[in-house]
């Protein structure tokens, strides 16, 4: 079955990877990236993870990155689960249904 997203969502998904790629790169130290686009159903699924220090849940999670992230999300009726581990990397999920 072929797939098309709105034009519109597709620059969203693109604001999600940059942003987060990005945040990775500047503050959590990252050797790798591993990022997987799964379609189940009606759901588009995004899992981005970012191996590299990480952060303890601890920390402050409310950075511009994550805000933008989060904001765009929300736009698109998307739900956005985020993860991270001091020295284990750092986890992102976006679920979308279409």
């Amino acid at each position: 079955m072929k797939r098309i997203l709105i034009k519109n969502t597709g620059l969203l998904f693109l604001g999600f990877y940059n942003n987060s790629s990005q945040n990775a790169i500047k503050h959590l130290k990252v050797s790798t990236l591993r990022v997987i686009l799964d379609f189940k159903g009606d759901t588009l699924n995004i899992m981005a993870k970012y191996y590299g220090i990480g952060f303890s849940s601890d920390a402050k999670k409310d950075g511009i990155g994550l805000i933008n992230i989060k904001k765009r999300s929300q736009l698109i009726g998307a739900e956005i689960n985020f993860e991270s581990e001091k020295n284990k990397g750092t986890s992102l999920e976006i679920h979308y249904k279409l």
